[in-house]
């Protein structure tokens, strides 16, 4: 039987008041409250994450040998394994009888030029002559005739500073001792929380500044870093795990240098 239009008018009145009749009752869709607010959750854009604040850091290189060298400096949330020394040295000797031969070489006999970059008993060596020189005042020989009695004066004052540089790098030795025992009971636990905190490595764009001296400028996230790297010469390769913390009260700025260094590896040193 074909419905009538007025019943079908009517149908469609009774069906619109249920509506909004559901519409407008507590905990309907149009109502205030949890399933309107809903809506508007899905609705609205969400917040933009803020960032976390960057604080400046400028590394320096600054040792004084850097002709011809190469780098790879970055700071890092995480310490990093050290290479074992392809070349490992001792500690310079003192005896009377092997310095003095040390000295006729190094002082006469064979010093640094352009054809020899680095000198035949090493630069520590030559660091402490070069003290013993000036503390002395004795200069240098010229003639064969004048370097035994130089030896003999500027002994005393070259056996002083090869041990001061003996102790140095005992101390050096000690650090890079004690800095493996760290990476080993730690680096697992501390690179999984620099990843939790969304910390990275930062590469260090190194540029020359003044001669022996380089520098790069980062931007770093609050946290804990190792500043690691290394810088190559003929003979010689220095290597870097200096620790800073990066905050808004901490340091604003790092040298690496040959003191800090944590393993020197070369024939040259």
């Amino acid at each position: 039987m074909p419905i009538s239009p007025l019943f079908r008018a009517l149908i469609g009145r009774v069906l619109f008041v249920f509506a909004i009749s559901l519409c407008f009752a507590p905990g309907g869709f149009c109502a205030s409250g949890s399933g309107s607010q809903a809506s508007v959750d899905i609705l609205s854009p969400q917040a933009p994450e803020v960032a976390p604040k960057k604080y400046p850091l400028t590394v320096w290189v600054n040792v004084p040998h850097y002709k011809n060298c190469t780098e790879s400096i970055s700071v890092n949330p995480y310490m990093t394994d050290l290479p074992t020394p392809l070349k490992p040295y001792g500690f310079n000797e003192s005896p009377y009888n092997r310095t003095r031969d040390a000295l006729v070489t190094q002082a006469f006999a064979a010093p640094v030029s352009e054809r020899r970059p680095y000198p035949p008993q090493g630069w520590r060596f030559d660091y402490a002559l070069k003290a013993a020189i000036r503390e002395s005042g004795a200069g240098r020989p010229h003639t064969m005739v004048t370097m035994y009695p130089w030896i003999d004066t500027i002994y005393p004052y070259l056996r002083k500073y090869l041990a001061r540089s003996n102790e140095a790098e005992q101390a050096r030795f000690d650090r890079l001792a004690q800095f493996r025992t760290d990476y080993a009971e730690k680096h697992n636990d501390i690179e999984t929380d620099a990843m939790k905190a969304g910390l990275y490595p930062v590469e260090c764009k190194m540029q020359i500044y003044h001669l022996s001296l380089r520098r790069a400028d980062v931007m770093l996230p609050k946290g804990n870093y190792w500043v690691t790297g290394s810088h190559k010469v003929i003979g010689l390769k220095y290597y870097w795990e200096e620790p800073i913390t990066i905050d808004e009260n901490g340091p604003r700025s790092i040298e690496l240098n040959e003191a800090n260094a944590i393993l020197i590896d070369g024939g040259a040193w």
